[in-house]
């Protein structure tokens, strides 16, 4: 049988196409959120912590064939918390949380660098470059601005929530905008 002897090509076998099956798709060929970093390789990848479900009920055949009964299900489920359960400022419901004042900046800085002139030591100052597709390390995450003296003085782009403190003070109500050209200071630095 040659290969003209074929009948009709509906049913026929395809060839392979001509790109290779190991290849990663590109952004618009996904069904990712778009983040804005143009590669999903960029974005990386944080694995869970502990396996999810393994111990749960319904992961072997058996459990999954007999089901669960509706007590078991309800005593599994967490009740909702009702209406307010914070001030946003710590995790304490109805206390004082964390609270601000100049010496802690609220926003966080993005990768920091320094300065390619050279003027000033490099550990001293750094310049907030924006944000890296990634997820920011444990030592960027601490990274806050700090405004300077004849800086904006409030601490937080948007508005403070309600039971803000600001160096040990409640925080007015208006609206503040943070410079991204402040200090940034982390933990162990000096003020």
């Amino acid at each position: 049988m040659s290969d003209t002897d074929w009948g009709d090509d509906v049913y026929q076998p395809q060839e392979q196409e001509a790109s290779d099956p190991d290849e990663q798709l590109g952004a618009e060929d996904t069904l990712l959120d778009p983040s804005g970093t143009g590669d999903p390789l960029d974005e990386g990848y944080s694995p869970p912590d502990r396996p999810w479900v393994v111990e749960g009920l319904g992961t072997t055949a058996a459990e999954s064939l007999t089901g669960e009964s509706l007590d078991a299900r309800l005593t599994r489920e967490l009740p909702e918390t009702p209406g307010f359960t914070g001030d946003g400022v710590g995790d304490l419901a109805g206390g004082d949380g964390e609270l601000w004042d100049g010496k802690v900046g609220i926003t966080r800085a993005g990768r920091l660098t320094q300065q390619a002139d050279g003027s000033v030591p490099a550990t001293l100052t750094a310049s907030d470059v924006g944000i890296d597709g990634a997820a920011a390390s444990a030592e960027e995450a601490a990274m806050h601005v700090i405004p300077e003296d004849g800086d904006d003085e409030t601490l937080l782009d948007g508005s403070l929530p309600d039971g803000a403190l600001v160096d040990g003070q409640p925080a007015d109500d208006g609206p503040g905008k943070v410079p991204r050209e402040g200090n940034a200071k982390g933990p162990g630095k000096g003020a």
